[in-house]
């Protein structure tokens, strides 16, 4: 679910009323927006399968390790710490043009859905 909000600025299954968005998260087909690369739809459709023994990891993490989505990613070196944020913005100022950002990216803004695979998944 944090990963498909991530990408494209919205929730699954949203719907203003809670009464229909839980409906919605209980028999809803996900549908993942245009835009969104086939790797970063594939693992979301993975992660979000309603069979919670079907799920990918559900019975290792290295199976969403090697999932397409995060082929370049560099395992050790993450554990490491070694792996620099993808986001330059928040590497040279921290946190405080994070509310700026939010409001360029915005909740729901569909312009922005990530587009490339792993080469940078966080650029929109």
């Amino acid at each position: 679910v944090l990963l498909f909000a991530m990408l494209t600025g919205m929730p699954p299954f949203y719907h203003p009323e809670k009464n229909a968005l839980l409906v919605n998260i209980k028999t809803a087909k996900l549908r993942v927006p245009r835009g969104v690369s086939e790797e970063a739809k594939s693992l979301i459709e993975s992660l979000m399968e309603r069979e919670p023994m079907k799920r990918i990891g559900a019975s290792r993490t290295t199976d969403v390790q090697s999932h397409v989505f995060f082929a370049e990613m560099d395992w050790a070196a993450l554990m490491r710490r070694e792996v620099t944020a993808p986001l330059p913005l928040l590497q040279k100022q921290g946190t405080s043009d994070f509310q700026l950002l939010c409001q360029q990216v915005g909740p729901g803004n569909r312009n922005h859905a990530v587009k490339a695979p792993m080469s940078n998944p966080f650029q929109v």
